[in-house]
């Protein structure tokens, strides 16, 4: 009967080397297919603030192009000067709106763990959306120290804040008014973040699917006509970023009460462990 490894000399090492070989194929497929769905998730995620950004957008062109018009009407230096001043402000508000969004969809398929200011990438995420959460009449609070700082890649972090206030955004939207908080403490050797909103809160069936990237999203409208999506693919983005930061992420939620997302992330670079050996 023969054995599992050749018979000839060296049978049984050239079998090692083509499984390792192989399992080095694989392990690299694994990683080019995670890095591929992580930013096809990014992109469906960024998809979902579209009609706010559009409608952002839209505010800030129109008045471009009517003061033009009418600068160019009226031939007044006085009218003609605060027209200018305005295009210019608002120009200068849709670059950065625009470096905001290029920001949120660079490819980033090796992310890199650094200290990252916890409020400062709050508030970015919040400017990040395009538009004032006031007008949405939703009442935001960050309470998060200035020195708390979370060991995370900085652009997924970005994506994680952003998908989870947009998630808030549109649970407030279905109640029509509502608050955003967001909370930040040390525990032990990890920063804590919560997002906590008062909008229409979680059914309980559908808890365990939550962060299924193939759950149906459910979809509403804003206060101001603009079809928001909320859960879905983007809470599944947030929970592999995460994950891949050493971190964790937990939802408490009751209907009709509120949700509370809950990130646990190191608040510094973890220790480093070393391989298993493969047995001789």
């Amino acid at each position: 009967m023969s054995g599992p490894f050749p018979a000839h000399p060296g049978g049984e090492a050239d079998v090692v080397s083509l499984i390792e070989e192989q399992f080095e194929r694989l392990e690299e497929r694994f990683h080019r297919l995670r890095a591929e769905t992580r930013q096809a998730m990014q992109f469906s995620a960024i998809g979902s603030a579209a009609t706010i950004w559009a409608h952002e957008f839209n505010n800030l062109i129109t008045p471009i192009l009517n003061l033009s018009k009418s600068a160019l009407d009226l031939k007044d230096p006085a009218y003609t000067e605060k027209a200018l001043r305005i295009i210019a402000s608002n120009a200068e508000t849709l670059v950065a709106l625009s470096e905001r969004i290029l920001n949120l969809a660079a490819r980033n398929e090796a992310p890199a763990p650094a200290p990252v200011v916890v409020r400062g990438a709050v508030q970015t995420a919040i400017e990040a959306l395009g538009r004032d959460l006031a007008k949405d009449r939703i009442r935001v609070s960050v309470e998060v120290p200035e020195d708390l700082a979370a060991w995370v890649d900085p652009h997924s972090f970005q994506q994680i804040l952003f998908n989870l206030i947009l998630n808030a955004r549109a649970a407030i939207a279905q109640v029509g008014e509502g608050r955003l908080r967001i909370q930040g403490a040390t525990s032990g050797d990890r920063a804590v973040i919560s997002i906590s909103d008062t909008g229409v809160g979680i059914e309980p069936s559908e808890m365990e699917s939550l962060f299924d990237p193939f759950r149906s999203s459910r979809r509403t409208s804003g206060p101001d006509g603009s079809r928001l999506r909320c859960g879905g693919i983007g809470l599944a983005l947030c929970k592999l970023l995460i994950e891949e930061s050493e971190g964790s992420l937990t939802v408490e939620s009751r209907k009709g009460e509120g949700t509370t997302f809950r990130i646990q992330l190191p608040t510094g670079a973890p220790p480093r462990t070393s391989p298993p050996n493969l047995p001789s």
